[in-house]
């Protein structure tokens, strides 16, 4: 069987699910992406990068419509270099990840396969946030809809599609590469400037995600930490282009002294998100809407993650912090975690061991790879 994936990033989070298909000598599998993590290849599976000019990245759009003219426009870049393609592989199945519109006519291209499509995290917060989640989450059903088969891996995430679409979507648990977010793998973190010192204390923060509504409040968690922490140094975890405008300009306002102890990161490789997670004391999640894989891959990192504790898997208090919903028990609780590294650490531990026995790529890939070929043979038939 020839199985093409369709992605913005190789390997992005699919790359043992590839491998996984190609171990089998009966599949030929290529992975199709604009962009590609520096020296990273997969045992079996081809690479093919696609490049136009209308697939490079640009200033996110901030109106709706906007929105869709720049996925379209980013989708006919992604579709022209796929003619192209189609023309020396035709797949039998194509493994689609939402990537802001680039693989909008992907059930176009290859009108004769199997389509498998997989929602992106952006569908972790609701259509009302901001126009770039509402556009996003109405894209997202409608390549879902096109497709033969749909995942999400959140159950918050499936709940934001209209019921026919729901229907058509099934919630898979996500998996993480504990091989490679392991504290073991980590290297000297370093972004924007900033270079850790072994020894010093870092706490990070998930700020992907965050809502305006919170901006405010983690202002004053920030604060916190750096007028009783005077040692501590913090890294805010932003997203390139989401609109965080609010939140840095504050830091801009901060003190010096204080100032040189932020770190801002923005779009951090995956490897510099190890190194940073490792690296830190604590991790916090203030968003309670931050998708599931990133908090499980800071406790595959064996840190100690504070956040709402939103599923069974989260045990505060044995893997993790329950993040109190008001923001002086946030700060006391803080503060109150990082005067007990001991304990910081063993709930690391524990985390990731938990992460380890549940969320593994190795444990979960294997069944979802089976479930697709099972599925594509009942289409075929």
């Amino acid at each position: 069987m020839r199985i093409l994936f369709c992605h913005e990033n190789f390997p992005g989070r699919f790359g043992y699910l590839a491998t996984q298909l190609a171990a089998d000598p009966a599949h030929e599998v290529l992975f199709a992406s604009c962009f590609q993590r520096h020296g990273v290849s997969l045992p079996g599976v081809r690479r093919v990068i696609l490049r136009a000019d209308r697939t490079r990245r640009a200033v996110q759009a901030q109106t709706y419509a906007a929105q869709w003219q720049q996925a379209v426009a980013a989708g006919e870049g992604f579709f022209n270099m796929l003619q192209k393609l189609a023309a020396q592989f035709q797949p039998h199945m194509v493994l689609t990840i939402a990537s802001g519109g680039r693989t909008f006519f992907v059930r176009q291209a290859f009108a004769e396969a199997f389509h498998v499509f997989y929602c992106g995290d952006t569908l972790a917060l609701s259509a009302q946030t901001a126009p770039r989640y509402a556009a996003s989450n109405a894209m997202q059903a409608l390549q879902a809809l096109q497709s033969h088969a749909c995942f999400c891996f959140d159950a918050a995430q499936r709940a934001l599609f209209p019921p026919q679409v729901r229907a058509h979507v099934r919630v898979i648990p996500p998996w993480v590469d504990t091989d490679m977010m392991a504290p073991e793998q980590a290297g000297r973190f370093q972004a924007d400037g900033f270079d850790h010192t072994p020894g010093q204390e870092i706490i990070s923060f998930d700020l992907k995600y965050l809502t305006a509504q919170k901006e405010q409040a983690v202002s004053v968690l920030v604060r916190c930490l750096l007028r009783e922490r005077p040692q501590t140094r913090l890294v805010l975890n932003l997203s390139r282009g989401t609109g965080r405008a609010g939140l840095r300009a504050w830091c801009d306002r901060l003190p010096e002294a204080m100032r040189r102890r932020l770190c801002i990161a923005d779009a951090l490789r995956l490897e510099d998100l190890r190194d940073m997670l490792c690296a830190a004391r604590l991790h916090i999640c203030p968003e309670p809407a931050t998708p599931l894989l990133y908090r499980l891959e800071a406790m595959s990192c064996g840190t100690a993650l504070l956040a709402s504790a939103v599923q069974p898997f989260f045990r505060p208090g044995k893997n993790m912090l329950a993040l109190p919903e008001n923001t002086e028990d946030q700060c006391r609780a803080m503060l109150a975690a990082l005067e007990n590294p001991q304990h910081c650490a063993q709930l690391g531990r524990t985390a990731r061991q938990d992460v380890l026995a549940i969320y593994s790529q190795q444990k979960l890939v294997p069944s979802h790879a089976d479930c697709l070929l099972a599925a594509y043979a009942r289409h075929s038939a």
